[in-house]
Order: structure tokens, then sequence, then C-alpha cells
């Protein structure tokens, strides 16, 4: 898709322009038929939107693909897609479909659990399949991701060894790891910057790869990171 992709807003490239895309007013389209949440994942696929995961706002309930996977051709409509094997969590990444029309789950938490196994749905969720349980990459949540030039990116994420901690004793990573199929993953680079949670994805025309949280980096050819001014946000979880 020829666009530009920043914090949770797509935009297409020949529709506007980056700032203007940002303060087009925003309407609200519906009350969702799932609880109120934190930590879901959504991606477009085709005609369609694919809503994944999830905390509730008391987090004390984790949805999972057995019971808790949601479909919407317009925003406004949802319907439950059938049940998928992946468990409960949330804060975990769903990337946009590849060439193949494949969309990736991956990583995420329950309060006593961090995952890095990596599942995908090339039917639109009508089914799931596990690629692989354990990544090469360290299991995180919070974590960002990208599909760019035919290959998956992830970066970042958190990781907390003390179970049912609310944050204090959290492990930040600074990594960026890519797949060209999801199971077999090579280290791009371990420090590209500080650690950081809920790195931002996102790619542009020039074909560089964004992140952001609490500042803003970009690589040009993959390997190479640099900063390219501050952001205009301040660091938050759980966005990408």
């Amino acid at each position: 898709m020829a666009g530009s992709l920043l914090l949770a807003f797509v935009v297409g490239a020949a529709a506007k322009s980056l700032p203007e895309a940002l303060e087009s007013p925003w309407s609200k389209l519906a009350e969702g038929p799932w609880g109120a949440r934190e930590g879901l994942m959504v991606a477009s696929v085709k005609d369609q939107l694919i809503l994944t995961g999830g905390r509730t706002t008391a987090g004390v309930g984790f949805a999972s693909g057995k019971d808790d996977v949601w479909r919407s051709a317009d925003g406004s409509t949802w319907t439950k897609a059938p049940e998928a094997e992946w468990g409960g969590r949330s804060y975990h990444i769903l990337i946009e479909e590849n060439d193949d029309g494949c969309i990736f789950l991956m990583g995420g938490q329950t309060f006593s659990t961090f995952f890095n196994d990596v599942w995908k749905s090339c039917d639109g969720a009508d089914s799931w399949s596990l690629v692989t349980k354990q990544a090469a990459w360290p299991a995180r949540a919070g974590l960002g991701g990208t599909l760019h030039k035919k290959k998956l990116f992830v970066a970042g994420g958190c990781h907390d060894d003390v179970k049912y901690d609310p944050g204090l004793f959290r492990k930040f990573y600074s990594d960026v790891w890519s797949s060209s199929d999801g199971e077999h993953w090579e280290l791009v680079t371990s420090n590209p910057g500080d650690g950081r949670a809920a790195v931002v994805r996102g790619w542009c025309p020039s074909r560089r790869i964004f992140t952001s949280s609490p500042g803003r980096w970009v690589s040009p050819p993959r390997r190479s990171w640099g900063t390219f001014g501050p952001p205009r946000t301040t660091a938050r979880p759980g966005r990408s």
C-alpha cells in the first residue's frame, strides 16, 4: 500500500498530506459488541477490519482467539469470526497482509506470561495456523511491527520476569528483527537507540521504517538508524 503510517493513522499518499489527515475530524461509528478493552490490535485485510485480543479496563480478563475475534466491513457493524487457537493476550502485534494475503499475530502478554509465538491467517481470520511457538526474539509485549519489502519486522517491546507486576520491574528492548516467513528470524540490530515499549510502526514512499516513543527513529538501509526529531506526542504503551 503506497502511503504513510503514523501512530494509529493510515493515510493514502495520493489522497491527503499527512498534516491535513491528522487534523481531520473524527466521528463515532458504533459501540462495538465486544467488551471495553485496552491492548487490542486491528488489521485491515482486503475489504474488512479484523480485531484481535485486548484486556478489560479492570485488567482482569484477556480476550483470546477462541471466542473473541471480530470482523467488520465498515467499522459500524461487527460479527464474530470463527474460533482461533491462540490464547488470551493483549499488547501483541497484528501485521497487515502480505502478498499471499496472510496476516500475522505475534507476541503479547497476560499478567503472568509474555509470548513470542507467531500465528497467521490467510483467509481473513476464518482460520489460524501456528507458524512457530517460540520465535528467535525474546518474549515481549508492546512490540511494534510492520511489513516492509516483503519482510516482517518487529522491534522494541518489554518483558517482566515478576508475575503480576504492574510494570515496576519491566525490561525494555531496543532490538530489531526481520523474517520473510514468520518462522525464521534474523537479528537486524540489537540497539538502534534506547529500549522502549510500543514502538510505532510505519513506512513512507521513501521506503523508510519509523519508530517512536520516546523519540523518533528512521532506518533508510534497515541496519542503520538515526533520530530525525522529537515527537509531538508523549511516550505511551500499546500504540501501533
